[in-house]
This record gives structure tokens, sequence and C-alpha cells, in this order.
């Protein structure tokens, strides 16, 4: 590397202020990679120093709020136990399995498709204070008895979205089963 103060000079910051700019996402790669070969620093060298200092590599090291400290939502997991359809309707409700690995708070929607359009025909919310694999029944509303009951077998889907709670704020995921019910 060529004398060091120089090329602080010409970039107007030094190399310390342009990693710091990069890892916190203030400079592009396509910027800081440049910056570092005007310093003189060799095309590899700077390309090798983008790739292990990227912003994303920071954040996973130290946590994606940058505290250190562990952030994730709940792996989880949904899948629709029912299977005929006019059990559903006598019973008037869609059996679910539900699981996840640390307590949450799940909002579950049943869905099927109508006229070309999605609509929601049954939701439930329940909350797990620990990890769970539990079956719940997500009641279904009048309209989509109505539309289930029409049909000789139907799509069924049904999203679990669950929120997990942290000293660092709440955390949310996301689950999808789908089913063809049937008479």
């Amino acid at each position: 590397m060529r004398g060091g103060r120089f090329e602080e000079r010409r970039l107007g910051i030094s190399r310390e202020e342009l990693v710091s700019a990069y890892v916190e996402g203030g400079v592009s790669r396509r910027t800081f990679i440049r910056r570092l070969v005007t310093g003189g620093v060799s095309l590899g060298a700077a390309i090798s120093y983008a790739h292990l200092l990227g912003p994303e590599r920071a954040a996973a090291a130290a946590g994606s709020a940058g505290d250190g400290l562990d952030h994730y939502g709940p792996e989880i997991g949904v899948a629709i136990r029912s299977k005929r359809l006019p059990k559903v309707l006598n019973r008037r409700e869609l059996s679910v399995r539900v699981t996840s690995n640390d307590s949450a708070n799940f909002t579950l929607l049943a869905q099927i498709r109508d006229e070309g359009k999605l609509k929601t025909i049954g939701t439930k919310r329940i909350a797990f204070g620990a990890p769970t694999d539990s079956a719940v029944d997500v009641p279904l509303k009048k309209a989509g008895r109505r539309i289930l009951a029409s049909r000789d077998h139907s799509w069924v889907r049904v999203v679990a979205t669950a929120e997990h709670q942290q000293a660092q704020g709440a955390f949310t995921t996301s689950a999808t089963a789908t089913k063809v019910l049937k008479t």
C-alpha cells in the first residue's frame, strides 16, 4: 500500500470511517470497493473486504438489531387434519394441527377460493405459553359453511401466523397448509 496519509486525503475520509459507513449500510458495495481501490488497495483485496465486512454479515454477527442478542421468530408448522367435507360442515369447524418450538400467539385463517377470489371462511386466535404440537379447531363462518355446502369437494388453505415476544420486541413467522376436502 502506498503512503496511507496521501490516499486518505484523496478519499476525503479515513479507512476506518469508510469501513464503518459500509458496515452500517451508508455506503454501497460498489462505492466501498471503488474507494478502497482508489486508496491503494488491490481490487481482489477490496472485493474480499467487501464480502467479509458486508452489512448483512455484520447484522448476523451482532443480532439483527445490532445489540448482540438473538432475534428470531418461532419455527412453526400447520397441517389440516380434517378430511371429509360433510364432517367439517356437521361440526362447523376445521380441525388443524399447530406446532411451534417456542411460546407464541397464533392467528389461524381458513380460506377457500370462490368465484376467483380468496375468501376467509374461519378464524381463530390462540396462545401457547410453551412449545406445542396441538390440535386446534377453527370455527367456520356462516358464509363459509354455505359455500362449502354447495360443493362436493373443496380446496382449503390454512395460514398460520405466530407472534413471539422477546425482550427486543415481537417477531412473527408464518406457515401455510393446503388440502382438498372430499365428500
